[in-house]
This record gives C-alpha cells, structure tokens and sequence, in this order.
C-alpha cells in the first residue's frame, strides 16, 4: 500500500483565458418531474431507475436568464438551472468517463444523458457518487471537529469549541443540538483504506477530494474545464500518526 498520497480538491473551472465555460440546465430534459423532484435520488441511494438525461443544455450564467450559445463545453460541469434534487450528480462528457473508470470509487453510477450543442445532439453523463461511504474512513478515535462553518469561519458571537465523537451519528446529534449543524475538521485522521480512494465527496467545505495520481491523470489528458486547489486541512492516516 501506497503511504504519503496527497490529496487536492477537484472543482470546475469557470473561464480559461477569459473564456467562460457554460454551466448546464435540465430544463429540456423529457419527463424531468417524474424524477427529479419526487426525492427518489438522495445523497445516499441511486435512482431507481435508469433514466436518460434527453436532453442537457449547456447555457452561461448572467444576470439576465438568457440562452446563451457557447462556444465551448467543459468535460466536468456545474447545474445552471433545474438541477436534479438531491445527491451529488455532476454533467460529465464521455472523455471523463472514459478517464475516470480507470481509478478506483465508492460506489457510483452513469446515467447516460444528451446535451445539446450547436443545434445537434451529443453523448453525454450524469455521473452520481454515492456520498456517505467516506463516513467509514473516519479513525473517530484520532479526529477532532469543531463547530466552523463550512467556509471555516466561526458564527458571531460563539467561542471555537474542538469536540471527539465516537460516530458520524453522535457528531450530528451534538451538532445538531450545540452547532446548528455547522460543523468542521479540526483534525482529520482516516483509516489507511481510504488510501486505495481515488475520488470521494467529503462533507463540509472539503468537497470533492481527489487523489494524486488521479490528478496527474487528468492534468495530463485533454479535458478542459477542470481545475485543482490544496485542501484547507491535511488528511493524516492513522498508521502514520
């Protein structure tokens, strides 16, 4: 097993030398309210169903909602408007698919999808991660959270108070109850498997966690519209602490 893996936060680029990337609208998507607003897809289980996104539009964002035709499609996308509710479902070209079955994820799914581009139908995705898997990765024993919000800052008028829980399920409870569910990583210690991880949705301002090795794959690949930042907190592991 591979020890000292570095981990970044993966997100969408939103110009490239002034160059906006479009963000993607299910407005157009055939029978859209069958499931995008019936709670059947949530943070923690799939669409039941393998339904096809016909059809994604790739719009810009503006002050005036107005299509606007872009000249260029990222490969990793954000939801304009009419996303689906719930989950983490993220508008991906078949270049990222492509990439991306090569490493290694918690449980996952492509719904197959088409986007509309310059008056023609493409292939596209809308990829799905499960999210709660990175809950078992915790070393609860080792990490130490406190009550910063998710942009790492303290609500007026409270003190920082550093708290152990010994549960994902006690942590929410005492949030919950203390922290109005703002809560952060003072301290973040995983279990050595979560080594093996090349791409995962951590709760809080942590985001979309991705791998070394996987962000060298991208970086040396053609998809555009992606981009890197280093994590605001290191990730230990608890056979190096």
């Amino acid at each position: 097993m591979i020890k000292n893996t570095q981990y970044f936060e993966l997100e969408k680029k939103l110009r490239d030398k002034n160059i906006p990337y479009p963000s993607i609208s299910g407005e157009f998507v055939k029978n859209r309210e069958t499931f995008f607003d019936t709670g059947e897809c949530g943070s923690n289980r799939f669409y039941q169903n393998d339904y096809i996104f016909d059809y994604l539009l790739p719009i810009y964002r503006s002050e005036i909602e107005q299509i606007i035709e872009p000249d260029i499609i990222a490969d990793y996308n954000l939801w304009h408007s009419y996303p689906p509710s719930g989950g983490k479902l993220i508008p991906v070209s078949l270049k990222f698919k492509q990439l991306i079955e090569q490493f290694k994820f918690p449980p996952n799914k492509f719904y197959p999808a088409k986007i509309k581009h310059r008056g023609e139908l493409h292939p596209f995705f809308v990829w799905q991660v499960y999210e709660n898997i990175f809950e078992q990765y915790i070393d609860f024993e080792l990490t130490r959270f406190n009550n910063l919000d998710s942009n790492w800052k303290l609500k007026e008028g409270w003190e920082l108070e550093v708290k152990k829980f010994d549960s994902i399920n006690e942590l929410e409870n005492y949030s919950c109850q203390h922290w109005s569910y703002k809560y952060n990583y003072q301290r973040l210690v995983l279990k050595p498997a979560f080594r093996e991880i090349d791409y995962c949705i951590i709760p809080t301002r942590l985001g979309v966690v991705v791998s070394e090795r996987l962000k060298q794959a991208i970086e040396a690949s053609d998809l555009i519209g992606i981009q890197f930042r280093d994590l605001p907190i290191k990730l230990e592991f608890s056979d190096e602490v």
